[in-house]
């Protein structure tokens, strides 16, 4: 398995943190784990991928970071209870849940930590995430999540934390004061994956003539607001919901 050559781009210069936002069929989860793995099976070491809610995470990100292994050929040992992959150089991955706060602290021996639907965490748990990694190799976080509703006059906390350009596939790095480390953040869409089937493609850009607002939304990674949600698909309480994550 090959990385999309933008994520491959993306993923070569060491950052702290690593932003990414994307569309449906963006692959950012995927090429995210890919980097994740890469570094595990290059040096023995150990990292976290999560999740808000630990029961969700065997049916999503578990089962991704299996397909992603054997996509890359690397050899692995998986146990299902507890929730647990070793490498064959001694690398380990662990799953938590933002669900428990006690468990948030048990991060002493990892380096590496993937938020998937980093939205869906609070940013108490990403203050409590960050601090408490203290493994040996390099530290990074990488958080990845779909573009979610605006809402007017509000701001998430993410959108705070981090700054990614408007249009897709433009990497940003800088140096956040802050945060007091280098951040990489990156916007892609569909177009941005080479492994998306062409029958998605035209079933996705079908959304430009049906359902723009969604379009702009899934596709596109904008983050389109709740009144123009509303008033384009009539879809104010699923995105109310959203927001709400």
């Amino acid at each position: 398995m090959i990385p999309n050559p933008i994520n491959k781009k993306y993923f070569s210069d060491y950052s702290r943190y690593y932003y990414s936002i994307g569309g449906r069929w963006s692959a950012k989860t995927y090429d995210s784990l890919q980097a994740v793995c890469k570094r595990l099976e290059a040096w023995p070491d150990k990292a976290c991928l999560m999740r808000k809610v630990y029961g969700s995470i065997k049916d999503t990100i578990y089962s991704d970071c299996i397909d992603v292994l054997k996509g890359m050929d690397i050899p692995y040992r998986a146990t299902v209870s507890p929730l647990n992959i070793k490498l064959h150089n001694g690398s380990e991955i662990l799953f938590k849940g933002a669900d428990d706060p006690e468990k948030l602290k048990g991060l002493s021996s990892v380096s590496i930590v993937l938020m998937d639907e980093a939205n869906e965490f609070t940013e108490q748990d990403f203050e409590t995430i960050d601090q408490s990694i203290r493994g040996n190799g390099p530290h990074s976080i990488y958080l990845c999540h779909n573009p979610v509703p605006k809402i007017p006059g509000s701001q998430y906390w993410f959108e705070r934390q981090f700054r990614v350009a408007k249009e897709p596939g433009v990497i940003t790095r800088y140096y956040d004061d802050n945060l007091g480390a280098k951040v990489s953040s990156l916007r892609t869409t569909y177009l941005n994956n080479e492994y998306c089937p062409e029958h998605v493609k035209k079933r996705l850009e079908g959304y430009k003539n049906t359902n723009p607002a969604l379009y702009k939304l899934w596709l596109w990674a904008s983050m389109q607001s709740l009144k123009v949600l509303y008033l384009i698909t009539g879809m104010l309480s699923e995105t109310c919901q959203i927001a709400q994550s």
